[in-house]
């Protein structure tokens, strides 16, 4: 599923690479934004109401994680846009411990029957058996995550790609799930 660790290409970024310790955002669902101040350089946190969006542009104060995420985007688009597409990547335990995986759930995520999580097996010493959510797409600068190019731990080979284009037409398309595998 993973190219060698000696054969990672720092140089270059690719669909399927692993990305650890990248700044994640997460949207809250009350906006916060920062209102400037009359002191030079300061700024107070507010509440994002419409009246804030001075020519459709305001600086809102969103939270991010350190997170593990997956390039999602497919290597060429990556290379000729200004956009890329990734999506977080959590280790299964967390959702077992915290009740989101139940039912044997963790067994049909390890089957690639859930359309919205995509499984990752454990790689050792790298990755504990994690798994992609789909749920939590975004589009980020590609200039920004070129800055964390050397954070990556690993690159899914060809037939991990096969499997992972598989898995985003299966979600974006909405097949019916099998509620009876």
């Amino acid at each position: 599923m993973y190219i060698k660790s000696e054969d990672l290409n720092f140089d270059i970024l690719y669909q399927g690479d692993v990305v650890k310790n990248f700044p994640f955002f997460i949207f809250k669902e009350k906006l916060k934004a920062l209102k400037k101040l009359k002191k030079i350089n300061t700024y107070e946190i507010i509440e994002a109401k419409k009246d804030i969006f001075n020519d459709g542009e305001a600086f809102l104060a969103i939270s991010a994680k350190l997170n593990n995420i997956i390039i999602l985007s497919q290597s060429c688009d990556i290379q000729e846009r200004e956009n890329i597409i990734i999506a977080p990547v959590y280790p299964i335990k967390l959702f077992e411990s915290d009740g989101i995986l139940t039912n044997g759930k963790t067994g049909l995520i390890k089957k690639r029957m859930i359309n919205y999580w995509f499984y990752l097996p454990k790689l050792e010493g790298i990755i504990e058996d994690s798994l992609v959510d789909f749920q939590t797409i975004y589009y980020i600068q590609r200039t920004f995550l070129e800055k964390y190019k050397n954070n990556k731990i690993l690159t899914i080979d060809d037939l991990g790609r096969h499997h992972l284009g598989w898995a985003l037409s299966n979600y974006f398309g909405r097949p019916v799930e099998n509620k009876n595998p």
